[in-house]
């Protein structure tokens, strides 16, 4: 009985697990070690592989910024959902711990504060060309070259189609007059259910990344940091009731606005600035109270005639 429920709670740990793995990254930023990481971390470590200062709450050891003067110019993530097994080689991959995953919210955010560019392209349940502010992503027909997975196939054709909006995606990327600082982009893997369609699911997905991965680089000049992040169904309602619940605590408490990034920079230098001036006028007022008489302008000149040294 105890080996059968250890087999159980084996299946279920491997089947649960979240990946945050590295296709590739600069120079300047290394990733390290093997230590879990916080699901509410991942828009800090993003942040700080942009070279955007960061405040989280949860360190993390996996990360070390090598030269902070060339950090990357952009963050690319491919948000994967209910992905099992979905290995990449020559990739370091950490394990993902918690359940929030919200990530983009924050990330989007610092950099639109930082007055840059953030796209998040959502490929699931899509048809027709999808617009988006890098340009147009086509529809291409879906590719029959795989004899396992067929577009006749319902769940087979949902993911078959968001791989054809990834090959096109190749020329939007190369192409692009604008580059964004922050990509993210979404797919699903919840409709394969089959074992057969799982694994050959896979290997389409990697092969498709790592061309991605390539013209990516190419396109940032191998400065750019590339991530594959699997999670589970991504709870878009569950996103939606907690934005609510926050507004509601927010009336509720008489909450005040969450400040700017920038507010601690512009409270230090009015700060400062205003206590240097006081110091200093102190200070002038003090010199000139204690000049002596003799050499004091006001001493010569208030007398009932004009002194002057002999």
């Amino acid at each position: 009985m105890e080996k059968s429920i250890l087999i159980v709670l084996t299946v279920i740990s491997i089947v649960s697990c979240n990946d945050f793995t590295i296709l590739s990254s600069p120079k300047s930023i290394v990733f390290k070690g093997s230590s879990d990481l916080p699901s509410s971390a991942i828009s800090e470590v993003f942040a700080a592989s942009l070279g955007y200062s960061v405040y989280s709450t949860e360190p993390w050891d996996g990360l070390s910024v090598l030269d902070p003067f060339h950090t990357a110019k952009s963050v690319v993530s491919f948000v994967v959902e209910d992905a099992n097994n979905l290995k990449f080689d020559n990739s370091k991959s950490f394990e993902i711990t918690g359940n929030d995953f919200f990530f983009e919210d924050a990330i989007t955010t610092k950099v639109l504060d930082h007055s840059h560019l953030a796209i998040n392209i959502n490929l699931i349940d899509q048809e027709g060309d999808i617009e988006t502010s890098i340009g147009e992503i086509e529809q291409s027909p879906i590719s029959e070259k795989n004899q396992i997975l067929s577009s006749k196939d319902k769940a087979d054709k949902e993911f078959l189609s968001q791989i054809s909006y990834l090959q096109r995606m190749s020329d939007v990327l190369a192409n692009m007059k604008t580059k964004p600082a922050f990509i993210s982009i979404h797919l699903s893997m919840k409709s394969l259910s089959k074992k057969t369609s799982e694994s050959e699911a896979n290997k389409l997905l990697t092969a498709t990344l790592k061309k991605l991965n390539d013209v990516i680089q190419k396109t940032y000049d191998n400065e750019a940091l590339v991530a594959v992040i699997t999670i589970p169904s991504y709870p878009h309602h569950s996103r939606a009731k907690r934005a609510a619940e926050d507004d509601d605590i927010a009336v509720k408490y008489n909450l005040a606005d969450l400040a700017s990034a920038n507010y601690p920079v512009v409270f230090n230098i009015i700060l400062w600035f205003s206590l240097v001036m006081v110091f200093a006028l102190i200070a002038i007022s003090l010199a000139l109270g204690n000049v002596e008489d003799k050499d004091s302008i006001i001493y010569r000149m208030t007398g009932a005639r004009g002194k002057k040294d002999n």
